[in-house]
This record gives C-alpha cells, sequence and structure tokens, in this order.
C-alpha cells in the first residue's frame, strides 16, 4: 500500500472511530452516572445529591433561564465528524451511508422527543 493509501485508510479509520462515539440521548432518558469507587455518586443511592451536586445545581448558569415551559425542548443534535475530502477509499461509501442512517436515527429521536415534550407542554396548559 502507497504512502497515500495509508494515509487514506489511516482518515477512514479516524472517521470511523469519532462516528462510532457519537450519540443522542434522548431528554427522557437518564444520562449514565459513573458511581466507580472514587467519584462523588459511590454508595449513594439512586435519585440521591452528593453536597457537591447541590451546590452545583444552585451555580449562576442553572438559575438563569429558561425556566418553565421553555425548558421542555430536545436536547441539540450532536455534531458529526468531518468527512474526509478523499472519496477513492473502498470503505466510503459504507461509512457515508452509516452516517446517513445514524443522522436520521438521531431526527427520529429528536422528532419524537418533540412530540412528546409538546404533548407535555399542552398538558401543562390546561
Amino acid at each position: 500500500m502507497s504512502g497515500t493509501g495509508r494515509r487514506e485508510s489511516y482518515q477512514w479509520e479516524t472517521y470511523e472511530r469519532k462516528l462510532k462515539a457519537v450519540q443522542y440521548t434522548s431528554v427522557f432518558q437518564r444520562l449514565a452516572e459513573d458511581r466507580g469507587i472514587g467519584t462523588p455518586y459511590y454508595k449513594l443511592r439512586d435519585n440521591v445529591l452528593s453536597l457537591d451536586n447541590v451546590q452545583w445545581l444552585l451555580a449562576g448558569p442553572f438559575l438563569a433561564p429558561p425556566h418553565g415551559l421553555d425548558m421542555l425542548v430536545p436536547r441539540p443534535m450532536p455534531g458529526f465528524p468531518k468527512v474526509p475530502q478523499n472519496s477513492s477509499h473502498v470503505n466510503s461509501q459504507v461509512l457515508a451511508q452509516r452516517t446517513l442512517e445514524l443522522k436520521q436515527q438521531f431526527q427520529r429521536q429528536y422528532d419524537a422527543d418533540m412530540v412528546a415534550l409538546e404533548a407535555l407542554r399542552r398538558g401543562c396548559l390546561d
């Protein structure tokens, strides 16, 4: 394999790793917490806040707007890695398809969250 071919292969492998790391979580799903030894969550029961977390939640950014119904919005869509410019790589079509499918999957989740949040907003107003 020539130097150019290896470089292209490396770029696509890097892109694939970055693509696998992209995630989108619904606002209705709890984010994973690290409850390992040495973390503030170690030995805490579910739904219990540590003192550090209370102070963190009372910090300025959390007390600033938005408030109330304005908070009922889906999480923003994640950024996707930049696609390598070289299109001669064998896996470029496969990775382009995976990227498109992942974007569509995230968009479906975003749309479902938007519908559920709008129903929640209407329920609160009623």
